[in-house]
C-alpha cells in the first residue's frame, strides 16, 4: 500500500505516509473515545466509520 515501487520496504516520503495515515486513525479514535477510556463501544465505532 505505501511501498509504491514494489520493493520490499519504504524510502522517507512513503514512511512519512504511513506515518500520517496511523496519525489520522490515531486522532480519529480519539476523538470517537469521548471518556477517554481507550476503548469505544458499538455506536461511536459506527459513528467513526460513517464520518471517515
Amino acid at each position: 500500500m505505501f511501498d509504491r515501487e514494489n520493493k520490499g520496504g519504504v524510502n522517507f516520503n512513503e514512511f512519512a505516509g504511513v506515518w500520517k495515515y496511523i496519525t489520522d486513525w490515531q486522532n480519529i479514535f480519539r476523538t470517537y473515545d469521548r471518556d477517554n477510556s481507550g476503548f469505544i463501544d458499538k455506536n461511536e465505532l459506527k459513528q467513526a466509520l460513517t464520518g471517515f
